[in-house]
């Protein structure tokens, strides 16, 4: 039905035929453009097995009028006409569709495609070409660890204007304090006043990079906190540990005017142990307890809900109804498999289907942030 309306819009007719070079392989992102002009009564054709120099001919041979290709691809077709001497704009094709990839949406490739081919160029526009609306990121993923506080303020700056030139916004931030080895025991639980010291310190490093980016959301996520530590202090500590931590980064946020919301992500085990807060309701427990819980919610992931046997609709249903969702994390896991982050889908479409109508139907606005 989306190519149908497609091809309609752009002007496709059951009186065309229709050219679509492409083979059927396991990429069945032109099938539907192959249905669809069948069942608008055109003439369809498949470039196949085809090498480029046959679908060339064969296109030519039949008098296509619509070429269905990705741009790059219409691109390579016609230079292999330029070299065989054939001038494409006097050929019969009218129209070329393009989708896969971006590319005909900008200017400059649009150019070329309707001058290399004398027709009107068409954009199946999709993501690619709607392009994200924001990107999210960890400190250390802009800012290396060991960066001065000038190359810093640098690195920020620069990074703050090229999001202003291209129209992308920085809803969330987070801190990687699961990566140096100093967090092998844990960062905000860790035996080692110092070690929580500097892991609190990070987090606020974090922070103020977010806030100079405009960001508003604070994951946090404790890759290491509880990790292989049963032997080396008691789980009831380290919960008193990590309170102690978010209330802090709570008062920093309000004496700086940060206006942040923090959304704690919870995972069962990473990579082979197991983690304190394994699961959204078990933040959900936690969060009451904490001196300013109206400023502390969840940032439920797919994924780590997978692994712990859950239904992510479930505990996003929960924390949506406590006021808590103020982040969520979209990608894909087996049940029951280590950490996989398949793309949003891939392995339970049925589930993914379940949870994308709970947050149309709730009227979630929050950032949706595709992790994989």
């Amino acid at each position: 039905d989306c190519w149908a309306e497609i091809l309609g819009e752009a002007g496709v007719t059951g009186d065309d035929c229709v050219f679509v070079a492409f083979s059927f392989g396991p990429f069945i992102g032109f099938w539907g453009a192959f249905e669809a002009a069948q069942q608008m009564g055109c003439l369809t054709l498949s470039g196949g097995a085809l090498t480029t120099e046959q679908r060339l001919e064969s296109l030519l041979d039949h008098q296509a009028s619509v070429l269905i290709s990705t741009p790059t691809y219409a691109l390579r077709l016609a230079e292999t006409a330029r070299r065989r001497g054939i001038d494409l704009a006097s050929s019969s094709i009218r129209l070329t569709l393009h989708a896969g990839e971006p590319g005909a949406s900008v200017p400059n490739v649009r150019k070329q495609l309707e001058s290399s081919w004398g027709a009107r160029c068409v954009d199946h526009a999709g993501a690619s070409e709607i392009g994200a609306w924001g990107v999210n990121l960890h400190d250390n993923d802009l800012v290396p660890i060991d960066a001065t506080p000038a190359e810093r303020d640098r690195i920020v700056r620069d990074f703050g204007q090229a999001c202003e030139r291209h129209g992308l916004v920085v809803p969330m931030v987070t801190t990687n304090l699961f990566t140096d080895p100093a967090f092998k025991d844990g960062a905000f639980t860790a035996n080692d006043p110092a070690v929580r010291a500097l892991g609190v310190q990070k987090a606020m490093g974090a922070m103020d990079i977010g806030a100079q980016l405009g960001a508003k959301i604070l994951v946090m996520w404790g890759g290491r906190e509880g990790t292989e530590t049963d032997g080396c202090r008691r789980p009831d500590v380290a919960i008193q540990r990590l309170r102690e931590a978010v209330n802090f980064l709570c008062e920093y946020s309000i004496s700086n005017k940060y206006d942040y919301r923090f959304a704690l992500e919870a995972k069962p085990n990473e990579p082979r142990s197991d983690l304190y807060m394994a699961t959204t309701g078990a933040y959900l427990g936690f969060i009451p307890t904490l001196d300013h819980p109206e400023l502390v919610g969840v940032n439920p992931e797919v994924a780590h809900e997978h692994m712990a046997g859950l239904n992510m609709t479930h505990a996003v249903a929960q924390a949506w109804e406590a006021g808590k969702l103020f982040h969520i994390d979209l990608n894909d896991q087996v049940i029951g498999r280590y950490d996989q982050d398949f793309r949003f889908g891939a392995a339970n479409p049925k589930a993914a289907f379940w949870l994308v109508k709970f947050l149309e139907e709730v009227g979630y606005a929050g950032p949706r942030h595709f992790d994989a």
